[in-house]
Parts: C-alpha cells; sequence; structure tokens
C-alpha cells in the first residue's frame, strides 16, 4: 500500500482484511473524528457519533441537492443517479413506501421452503468434500433469491458476479480513482438490464408488483428504475458478503455451527450483522456548521462513517470484539439507522436464518480448510475464496 500510515489505507492490508479489529481500535481511541485530505472527507468512528448522523436528517443528508452551497447543486444531479439511497425525506416517502410493501410481499412461506431447497441441493453435491463455499455455495445460493424476489429469469453466475464486483468496488473510489470508471460502466449494464425487465414486467416478484402498484405512490419511472437496479446490487453483493462473513466467523467460533441457537434466533443473527458489518462505511454531508467529537465540522463537507469500527465500540458493547450469539440490546448500525436504514433487512434476516438453518441440521460439522482469502475493499467487506469441507 501507498500510505500504510493511513488508517483507511490500514484496513487494506491483509491482517486487517481478515480482522480489522485493530484498526477499528486505533481509529476510535486515537482519530475519532478527523479530516482525510486524501478523499476530502470527515472520517467518524465512534457508535455514537456514527449513529447521531445516521438518524439526525435534519442535519445530515444523503441527497447533496439540499445543501445549496455543494457545486452539484449548481450543475444538477442528473435523474440518472437518483435513486432511494440517495433521495431524504419527505421526497424520498412515496418512493420508500411503495419499495418496501414490495418487498414485504415476498417474504412468504413459498420463499422460504423454495431457499432451503436450493441450500439441500447444493450441500448435498458436496457432501464429503472441500470446495469453495463462495463459488460454489453463496453465489448460487444469493443469486438464485436475489432473482426470485425480483421475479426475473436466471442469470448466468460468473458473468453476473463480474458486474456486480466492478460496482462494489467502485464505491471505493474515493482510495482508489481507476476503479470509478469501471465501476460506471458496470452500473450502465445492470440498468439496461432492468429497465428491460419494466419494459417487459414479469408477473411475480418485486417487478410483478411494481407493475401493478406504481401508480399509486406517482413515483418517477426512472428513479424507480435506479432504486431496482440498486436493490438487485445490494441484494446480491451485500447478501453475498453477509453470509460469506458469518460462516467465516461460525466456523472460527467454538462449536461451529453446531452452536447456533435452536431456530435461528434473531439476536444471534443480529450478532453477526454487527461483529462482522460487511457495509461498514457510509457517507452523508452536513447542511450546517456542527461539532462531532470536539470537532468543528462545516457545512456541505463530508462526513464519512466507519460502521465496522462503531460496531465495536465498547463504549457501546461489552466485549465488543467478541462474537456472543446469546448477545442482547444489540443496537448494532450493521443495517443502517433512521430514514435510510436498510429497506430489505428482514429479506436479508430471513435469508440468514433459512441458510444457516439449513447449514446447520445438514452440515452441523463444516469446518475450514486453510484461511478464507478476504477481499481488497473498504466500504463492502466480503470474502473472495473459502475452502470448507462437508462430512
Amino acid at each position: 500500500m501507498a500510505v500504510v500510515d493511513d488508517p483507511l489505507e490500514r484496513l487494506l492490508t491483509p491482517a486487517a482484511l481478515e480482522d480489522p479489529s485493530a484498526v477499528y481500535a486505533d481509529l476510535r481511541d486515537n482519530s475519532p473524528v478527523y479530516w482525510h485530505q486524501g478523499i476530502d472527507s470527515w472520517i467518524v468512528s465512534r457508535f455514537d457519533d456514527c449513529a447521531l448522523v445516521m438518524k439526525d436528517d435534519a442535519r445530515f443528508a444523503c441527497d447533496e441537492r439540499r445543501f445549496e452551497g455543494t457545486a452539484s447543486q449548481s450543475v444538477g444531479i442528473p435523474v440518472e443517479l437518483l435513486s432511494l439511497q440517495s433521495l431524504d425525506p419527505p421526497e424520498s416517502g412515496p418512493l420508500r413506501s411503495l419499495l418496501a410493501r414490495g418487498l414485504r410481499a415476498q417474504i412468504t412461506r413459498e420463499f422460504e421452503r423454495n431457499l432451503a431447497a436450493r441450500v439441500e441441493r447444493v450441500v448435498s453435491r458436496r457432501a464429503g468434500r472441500e470446495f469453495d463455499f463462495v463459488a460454489e455455495f453463496t453465489v448460487p445460493i444469493v443469486l438464485g433469491s436475489i432473482e426470485e424476489i425480483l421475479g426475473v429469469e436466471p442469470m448466468e453466475p460468473s458473468w453476473f458476479s463480474g458486474i456486480a464486483d466492478a460496482v462494489t468496488a467502485a464505491m471505493d473510489s474515493p482510495l482508489r480513482p481507476e476503479l470509478h470508471e469501471p465501476g460506471v460502466a458496470a452500473r450502465g449494464v445492470l440498468s439496461e438490464m432492468v429497465e428491460g425487465w419494466f419494459s417487459q414486467p414479469p408477473s411475480g416478484g418485486l417487478l410483478g408488483y411494481l407493475a401493478k402498484n406504481r401508480d399509486s405512490e406517482k413515483v418517477d419511472r426512472r428513479i424507480l428504475v435506479n432504486s431496482v437496479r440498486a436493490i438487485l446490487h445490494a441484494g446480491y453483493e451485500s447478501m453475498n458478503s453477509a453470509v460469506n462473513l458469518a460462516m467465516a466467523a461460525l466456523l472460527d467460533a467454538p462449536g461451529g455451527l453446531a452452536a447456533l441457537p435452536d431456530g435461528r434466533s434473531d439476536p444471534a443473527l443480529q450478532e453477526l450483522v454487527r461483529f462482522t458489518s460487511p457495509v461498514r462505511i457510509e457517507g452523508r454531508v452536513p447542511l450546517a456548521d456542527t461539532v462531532l467529537g470536539g470537532q468543528r465540522i462545516t457545512a456541505g463537507s463530508f462526513v464519512t462513517m466507519i460502521i465496522g469500527a462503531a460496531n465495536r465500540d465498547p463504549a457501546r458493547f461489552e466485549r465488543p470484539d467478541e462474537l456472543d450469539l446469546a448477545r442482547t440490546g444489540n443496537p448494532h448500525l450493521g443495517l443502517g439507522r433512521g430514514p435510510h436504514a436498510c429497506i430489505g433487512t428482514q429479506l436479508a434476516l430471513t435469508q440468514m436464518r433459512v441458510v444457516f438453518a439449513t447449514l446447520a441440521r445438514l452440515r452441523p460439522t463444516a469446518a475450514l480448510v486453510g484461511r478464507p482469502d478476504y477481499r481488497c475493499t473498504a466500504t463492502i467487506r466480503g470474502i473472495d475464496r473459502m475452502v470448507v469441507a462437508f462430512d
């Protein structure tokens, strides 16, 4: 790495990719709020500060247009870049309501049965051998789920993974500018695909729901297309990371999969999200001068929250660097907070519950073979390859 003294760069060193706890602690203890010249942003890493920024949409915006002094206000943000992720209340209200209802409608017993059946098929084909859990288990399982959620025909896994990975890598473009253009191109491919689905929507899934109900909320079609593209990407990449990181954490813990509580309780799943923090960086723009961690933050500057560090803050969590599957009172930030809380939270937790309940039932003695190869990304934490043995 070019600048190993930079805490953000240190997150990308081999040791921190596997275990970021030391870098998280250094950020919280020594630089809880500091200006990062390289990415032109304030970096915030303590729980209370990150939670405040997430919750207070009156002072901190996702939508840069709300601050008159930003360059985006003078030139206008193209509608092609607007989605549920970038809009704030009240403008986001009708869109969020429509998408939330549509996603909730996909959480059915049939969906859970289909997911469990996919897991059982994949597991049965790999009994008694070592295999790459990421490529041979998670990719087909998660891609199959997002296809069913949206109501679309199957996509070619290696092709789609390459496109989605390029979009994910581009989230690190403030640190790695060379990743920006490939990410824009990949996002364009996804947009074109989603546009085609809207032109000829399926009868079922989220797309079928939106085709029947879009007019009820008078939502701009282009912003809706962008939002479904974001759901497609997040539903695949964030879920992919969540499953792989949770599996690695469980297989590293005493008891492995067999240690999961009966029924794969919600507290255990929430703890896996807290401990692994798949989505570990988010950003906002302060709308007025404010103070965070004793530092004066000027309006219009950027604030980057290190969610992974906040989720390991000892000021908020006892034994924060331990995976405690019985942990209760777990107000982690791994699924967002406030008006931009993850709209797919219940779908994500449902998928994790079914996946790990099925794995624990069928292969409770699954074991890691060697160490996982962690993805060299800062914004979305993930695993590229992880060899697992099923008995």
